[in-house]
């Protein structure tokens, strides 16, 4: 219950995050009305002071995520 997804409406704000974290993204917006979104696939596990402790990219599985937090919460234990 304690997850945040970043989320933004000021695409300046955007670009700063997206940068910080080292992904892209990408936005076109169709003549017939679509919307086509592309990004980086990966997952970030980000501390309370902003430091990324862990990072998944695409494909990883639940089994990898949950062994990996598991490690990181016996380290904070």
């Amino acid at each position: 219950d304690d997850a945040v997804g970043l989320r933004t409406l000021d695409a300046a704000r955007l670009f700063q995050v997206a940068d910080r974290f080292g992904v892209s993204y990408g936005v076109t917006h169709h003549d017939d009305g679509r919307v086509e979104v592309v990004h980086t696939g990966s997952v970030f596990v980000v501390d309370e002071r902003g430091d990324v402790r862990l990072i998944w990219t695409f494909g990883t599985g639940p089994e990898g995520m949950t062994n990996d937090l598991d490690i990181l919460l016996d380290e904070l234990a």
